[in-house]
């Protein structure tokens, strides 16, 4: 689970130019630089990096780091 939360981090705070260790729970409303194309930035970096699909509900649904690493954790038990 660790490795997942890391990961995850990783790819949104390299997508969004975040310093790393600086924001402890990043959430979409609450940063800026979240908009629109870095979300699908986010969401194709995670699908590849995971191999999985998100459907549209799932995409629109997730609004921080948290709701992304529950749905891939979800989707990893599934497999």
């Amino acid at each position: 689970m660790d490795e997942i939360v890391d990961k995850i981090h990783g790819i949104i705070v390299g997508v969004l130019g975040l310093r790393p260790g600086k924001v402890q729970t990043i959430v979409r409303k609450e940063v800026m630089e979240w908009d629109s194309l870095n979300h699908m930035q986010i969401i194709f970096k995670v699908e590849r990096e995971y191999r999985v699909r998100f459907s549209i509900a799932e995409v629109t649904a997730i609004g921080s780091e948290e709701d992304l690493i529950r749905s891939i954790c979800e989707k990893l038990t599934v497999l």
